[in-house]
């Protein structure tokens, strides 16, 4: 099976669209029994009880100029022992992030505190903004206004890319990257587990 989220415009015998487009891709690709789905999907519905996300990186669809990077749900009890099969293909897991946004900004990887001390303001304040953001992404138009509102459209898309790499460099260690930039959208990257401090503290408001 294959999901993507997006507009669907009526038509006289049925629907067309991108998001159409890619699910029947992906359900192309999907082996029996397996649920593929878009990235953009993950960042809608977020860490949900009952099933998991695993990676399958970013694949060539017929179709699309870009490649799509794809994510396998899962039932929790498909991750015992550490590992899932997909495609005849051993994948383990991806590790979990801790962002404390309340107060001084801190972040952790697998338990141990990363040294952001020295992350450009501009880097730190584009990952708070993305990290705190619904469903984790924000459009990149939304970035450049909210980070350079006085550049011209093309320096504020040359410094969103400048910043971008910065982190990149900054999560060196990591692959894939921690933030992505897809569909002209920058999301965390639901490959991996995130537990930000200020959603725990909203669902406690509520």
């Amino acid at each position: 099976m294959g999901l993507d989220a997006g507009e669907a415009t009526p038509i006289r015998d049925g629907y067309r669209g991108t998001a159409l487009n890619l699910a029947a891709r992906l359900s192309s690709i999907a082996k029996a029994g397996e649920i593929l789905t878009s990235e953009g999907v993950t960042h809608l519905t977020r860490k949900t009880e009952g099933i998991e996300y695993v990676d399958r990186g970013r694949v060539e669809i017929k179709g699309f100029t870009e490649a799509v990077h794809v994510v396998q749900v899962v039932p929790p009890h498909a991750l015992e022992g550490g590992r899932v099969e997909q495609s005849g293909v051993p994948v383990a897991p991806r590790g979990g992030f801790l962002v404390q946004v309340l107060g001084p900004m801190q972040l952790a990887w697998d338990g141990a505190p990363l040294d952001i001390a020295g992350w450009q303001p501009r880097a730190l304040a584009l990952f708070r903004i993305v990290a705190t953001a619904p469903g984790r992404r924000r459009s990149r138009d939304e970035l450049i206004d909210l980070l350079w509102p006085d550049s011209m459209p093309e320096a504020g898309a040359s410094n969103l890319r400048y910043t971008l790499h910065l982190l990149r460099r900054a999560f060196g260690h990591l692959d894939p990257g921690p933030l992505l930039l897809q569909s002209g959208w920058v999301g965390l990257n639901s490959a991996y587990t995130w537990e930000i401090d200020i959603e725990r503290f909203e669902e406690l408001d509520v």
